[in-house]
């Protein structure tokens, strides 16, 4: 993974030529309360809200609650972007799951968005599809 060394999750975009992304968290986190979320059994978990807080913007100008990953440029085809969510936009490092805002636009192809947790397993599934000059958002939760 050439594009970011670090993250928690994995942005990545099939087909399409070039994109602007906006990654924003809503809603909150899901932590678990107690224990390893790997061992941790439904009880234990909670919903945490917290503020909205932009964690990427490609888009020239584009800024993020703490500067990082902010008017990076569009993602080209076939890529991956690995993006830190724990520890930003007061999402506490035990987060077991995020709800997100992941927005397209400024695309010049059609395409998709798939998002998972970075080392694991690309889902074979997208979050978002999208045709070329369309702007398009889609809440996703993921882990």
């Amino acid at each position: 993974m050439t594009e970011k060394q670090t993250g928690q999750n994995s942005l990545n975009r099939q087909f399409a030529s070039r994109i602007f992304l906006s990654v924003s968290l809503i809603f909150g986190i899901f932590a678990y309360a107690l224990g390893s979320p790997l061992v941790a059994h439904a009880s234990s978990q909670s919903f945490t809200a917290i503020e909205p807080a932009r964690l990427l913007d490609t888009r020239p100008g584009g800024n993020t609650v703490d500067t990082q990953d902010a008017s990076s440029g569009p993602r080209v085809a076939n890529s991956v972007y690995e993006l830190q969510i724990t520890g930003r936009g007061n999402v506490p490092a035990n987060a077991a799951a995020v709800a997100l805002n992941v927005t397209v636009t400024g695309t010049t192809d059609e395409g998709y968005l798939t998002i998972w947790p970075c080392g694991t397993t690309m889902p074979n599934a997208s979050n978002l599809n999208y045709t070329a000059n369309q702007t398009i958002p889609n809440a996703v939760i993921t882990k």
